[in-house]
């Protein structure tokens, strides 16, 4: 069954609760009209409060895990279950989709 794409109007948060947006190149390719984003759109976070101590805030995530049948100008796309790395501390951020409406595998 195919998995819905991760397109830019989709909700991410870091472990920290701070939102965050991703950044695409990607123009031609649009589900319910927000651009879907593929393999190498990083996703910029702001307001992440982890303490320096901690090892500092989360400045982005780096996503992992694309679609293996759906290519975007060549690049793989990005689904729903593709893994989010906060940065610095690569913890996995939370995602959900906001339109499920086009899929892929």
């Amino acid at each position: 069954m195919p998995t819905p794409l991760l397109v830019v109007g989709s909700s991410v948060k870091c472990p920290h609760s701070a939102d965050g947006a991703i950044v695409t190149k990607n123009i031609r390719v649009s589900s319910g009209g927000q651009a879907v984003a593929t393999l190498p759109d990083p996703c910029a976070i702001a307001g992440c409060k982890n303490p320096a101590n901690a090892g500092g805030p989360c400045v982005v995530a780096l996503f992992q895990m694309p679609a293996t049948r759906v290519f975007i100008g060549g690049l793989p796309a990005l689904l729903a279950t593709s893994i989010g790395l906060c940065q610095p501390l690569s913890l996995p951020a939370v995602v959900q989709v906001a339109m499920p409406r086009a899929g892929g595998t």
